[in-house]
């Protein structure tokens, strides 16, 4: 799956950092971020080209990523994208 642009929504309103999601499945993600967001934070991930929206917390976090689970598993895939190319290696 080729990166995607995304946003991130704070669950306070703030919107931060510009995350690019690396990989994708139906109930998780792996992001590039340019700064830190704390394990257990609750954010909704935004993809304005698609249009939709998604509530998670992160589950992990590095130096330069951070993992997602989706509060709601994505029952489908993103419009104009494989759903093969969800599969997280």
């Amino acid at each position: 799956m080729p990166a995607q642009k995304a946003r991130v929504m704070l669950k306070d309103g703030a919107e931060c950092c510009g995350p690019t999601v690396l990989d994708i499945s139906l109930s998780d993600a792996r992001m590039k971020i340019p700064s830190r967001i704390e394990e257990g934070t609750q954010l909704e991930l935004i993809f304005d080209e698609y249009q939709q929206r998604f509530q998670c917390t992160v589950i992990w976090t590095s130096e330069s990523e951070i993992g997602l689970r989706f509060d709601f598993p994505i029952t489908q895939p993103t419009p104009d994208v494989d759903e093969d190319e969800w599969v997280m290696d």
